[in-house]
């Protein structure tokens, strides 16, 4: 909101910097500090003087502004067109059965020993 909405002039335009995509993964990660207290206060009056321009003047705003949030969603599209590919596909279809054989080999049944020795020894108390 404080980065991709401007209000000029009465106008309220939409420019986003980063695909949805994007704003999603960002938002995802655990390192992303939450919003500051004035961040949010901020982004709440900038929707408050976005909406009373939208509602003062809604036959020139509407139009405009679903053009670009129009825009907005091609690029978003765009940016993620790799998601049809076939090779992309393929690619992550794999992923599950490279992924599947940890069981068989026994790698799974000596990991879980292994955990159930350390709960064991951490249960047990300090040694003397």
């Amino acid at each position: 909101m404080l980065d991709d909405v401007q209000i000029d002039n009465g106008q309220v335009n939409y420019h986003p910097g980063q695909t949805v995509s994007e704003r999603v993964a960002e938002a995802a990660d655990p390192r992303t500090p939450a919003p500051t207290a004035q961040q949010t206060r901020l982004a709440s009056g900038k929707l408050d003087r976005a909406a009373a321009a939208i509602a003062g003047d809604p036959l020139r705003q509407i139009p405009a502004l679903a053009a670009q949030v129009g825009a907005a969603i091609g690029a978003n599209v765009a940016a993620n067109s790799d998601i049809v590919n076939p090779a992309v596909l393929a690619r992550y279809a794999g992923v599950v059965t490279d992924h599947t054989g940890y069981g068989t080999d026994g790698a799974a049944q000596q990991a879980g020993n292994w955990f159930a020795a350390i709960s064991h020894d951490l249960a047990s108390g300090p040694r003397r």
